[in-house]
């Protein structure tokens, strides 16, 4: 896990650094990328003896997760932003707990 000013520090030096059979995934390097963590992969699955030997007979592919931890804003204006996302958030599970057919207004009566 790594606090969001030090992952972006992160993502800046691995991005020029990083080892050439070593690949950095991330939602900023790949706007297709679905998944919310950021990755350091060993891609390609690879068979050769020579390879194997290397990686002590494992020829997966294999990544290392880094997680991201958004720190609280020291703006006020922006943590009551944030604390208004939470309670329509929270509102619409809860309104989704209650039942299907109540359901269905919930997303006009929120916007």
């Amino acid at each position: 896990m790594m606090f969001r000013r030090d992952y972006d520090i992160f993502r800046q030096l691995v991005q020029r650094r990083i080892v050439r059979r070593y690949v950095f995934a991330s939602m900023e390097t790949d706007l297709n990328r679905e998944n919310l963590t950021a990755a350091i992969c060993v891609n390609p699955i690879f068979l050769s003896s020579r390879k194997l030997r290397k990686f002590h007979e494992f020829p997966y592919s294999t990544a290392i997760d880094i997680f991201v931890l958004d720190e609280l804003s020291g703006d006020e204006e922006d943590e009551k932003f944030r604390k208004e996302v939470l309670r329509i958030f929270t509102t619409m599970l809860s309104e989704l707990e209650c039942g299907k057919e109540k359901n269905r207004g919930i997303l006009w009566r929120i916007a």
